[in-house]
């Protein structure tokens, strides 16, 4: 027989593994209340209803896939679990179920495009063909056009309602190329996204596809309050990068046994407990969040702030790059020069080539204070941390390593 505790508002009913990937694992304490309180949020943002069939293949030991599971309970959903939780399967699996909702990680999305793009006769190497032609927007209309005369009925998506991806940062590229896959297949809401942290119980910001700007994170769910403050603790103007602060009844109770980290996260801002999300982001004028960059993630070139993940980003959709971490190595004259780690899509791809299209669009798009220092080109995928999100610590101390016996090589001679 199960043994059901008593409710009890205001304390841990879960532990909740976060990867630490700007700093050490952790245990997040979160609340019943917390759990129940998000998932009505939900109701006011989502459109799935009563009855309607959920996809749940995410692991329930982090925050975003226990909502999902705890969400599609409270609508009374149509709950189908998956054995075969990897990218690799999802595609099957995905038209197995059918689902009217599906919250999914990017890289089940990435593998799910590339599945109906390789079946529909269409080349990787093609598309980058194509897009080198046609640029950025040239490229979605010829895909589109490419797509239709192709057309597979195998991947017909018209019992999709809610798309969504999360747990990662969603690249524009893959977001359009999804959007424009879905359109041509029987859905034209676009891929959702969003921003959310496990120490608040996962989302925070939805963007619900179309319906919200592209390249924004879309604006705070119902319930949660923020606030964006500059370095000296002042509210920045609209429109202007800051650190942003959380308050909301999803927010945890603290770190399980480490009261020191928990007070750093937790602060009082006007009499407010508020949680430091330590990210950096802007609100546009539409009230949508736009993420900018971790805090810990940024340094000085020169007298310039510079944000790993804006290069990382902007670099993500050119032909030849499969994925992006962006290190700092010290410089004497300007502080940091950034070191771009970039994996090729294959091992065809002309390097030389690749850096004038790279340096060329960082330049007009980002400037100079964002020009590669220095480049490591991979072979493989890049380290990722236990929750599968792209790691830049082990490159960043393989870097630290290599400036550190640089230097002692110089000073022996």
């Amino acid at each position: 027989q199960p043994v059901f505790p008593k409710y009890t508002p205001g304390t841990t009913s879960n532990i909740v593994f976060t990867g630490g990937s700007s700093g050490t694992h952790k245990g997040v304490e979160l609340s019943s209340n917390g759990f129940n309180a998000v998932a009505q949020s939900l109701d006011h943002v989502t459109n799935l209803k009563t009855g309607d069939i959920f996809m749940g293949n995410l692991p329930y030991f982090i925050a975003f896939g226990k909502l999902s599971l705890h969400y599609a309970l409270c609508k009374n959903a149509n709950l189908n679990l998956t054995i075969k939780a990897l990218p690799q399967d999802f595609t099957e699996e995905f038209y197995r179920i059918k689902p009217q909702g599906a919250f999914e990680g990017p890289i089940h999305w990435e593998r799910f495009v590339k599945s109906v793009i390789e079946e529909s006769k269409l080349s990787m190497g093609k598309l980058n063909e194509m897009l080198d032609k046609y640029g950025d927007e040239e490229y979605e209309s010829v895909l589109k056009k490419e797509l239709i005369d192709h057309y597979n009925p195998k991947f017909n998506v018209d019992f999709l309602k809610m798309p969504v991806s999360g747990g990662e940062q969603l690249v524009n590229f893959l977001e359009k190329t999804a959007g424009i896959v879905f359109d041509v297949y029987g859905f034209n809401g676009g891929l959702w996204n969003g921003i959310g942290m496990t120490e608040m119980t996962a989302p925070v910001a939805v963007k619900r596809g179309i319906l919200n700007s592209e390249g924004s994170l879309g604006p705070l769910i119902p319930y949660n309050e923020c606030t964006i403050l500059d370095n000296d603790g002042k509210e920045v103007p609209k429109g202007e990068p800051g650190l942003l602060y959380l308050s909301g009844p999803g927010m945890m109770l603290g770190y399980y046994g480490n009261p020191e980290e928990t007070k750093k996260a937790i602060v009082e801002i006007d009499g407010k407990k508020m949680l430091n999300t330590d990210d950096i982001v802007r609100m546009n004028e539409q009230g949508e969040l736009i993420f900018v960059d971790r805090r810990k993630r940024s340094f000085v070139v020169g007298v310039n702030n510079v944000y790993p993940q804006r290069i990382e980003t902007l670099i993500s959709d050119i032909p030849g790059v499969f994925e992006t971490i962006v290190t700092k190595v010290k410089d004497e004259e300007k502080q940091f020069l950034p070191k771009y780690h970039i994996a090729l899509s294959d091992a065809t791809v002309d390097t030389d080539e690749l850096k004038m299209r790279i340096e060329k669009k960082v330049k007009e798009n980002l400037g100079d204070s964002y020009m590669p220092g220095y480049y490591e080109f991979h072979y493989e995928p890049l380290p990722r941390t236990a929750s599968n999100k792209l790691d830049p610590k082990p490159l960043q101390a393989k870097d630290d390593e290599m400036y550190k016996a640089i230097q002692k090589s110089k000073k022996n001679n």
